[in-house]
């Protein structure tokens, strides 16, 4: 099992593994920060299990007081849980931002359904992504 992201007093971009009965934490090492991409912090995203992938799409950015907005995304990553390395697979055409929406994987295909926007509004469109 693995568990990304959420909010803590750090706002640090943390992967959290569950394997062989025992919880580990990743977090990139001070030389692997720079050697690629790396997913934002964020919360309220869905995120599936895929053969070695763990995939994450959209979510909330950390709350903007100054534009008192909550900020939401609509891009996808890839984090490969054999090498701990993100990969960014945001493509041009694609849902809008939102959090608080649902994931699941059918086939080869992620199906994303639903959500609130970065305006408050429930979203109620669905969306897949070919794995």
């Amino acid at each position: 099992m693995y568990l990304y992201g959420g909010k803590n007093f750090e706002r640090h971009n943390l992967v959290s593994i569950y394997y062989n009965g025992k919880w580990q934490r990743y977090q990139p090492k001070p030389g692997e920060l720079n050697q690629g991409p790396k997913s934002p912090g964020r919360v309220s995203h869905a995120s599936v299990g895929w053969g070695k992938y763990m995939i994450i799409f959209g979510g909330e950015e950390e709350y903007k007081i100054k534009d008192n907005k909550r900020s939401c995304l609509n891009d996808i990553w890839f984090f490969d849980v054999t090498k701990m390395i993100w990969m960014d697979k945001t493509c041009g055409y694609r849902p809008s931002c939102r959090r608080n929406h649902k994931a699941v994987v059918v086939d080869k295909q992620m199906i994303v359904f639903g959500g609130i926007s970065t305006y408050g509004v429930y979203l109620k469109d669905m969306w897949s992504y070919n794995l």
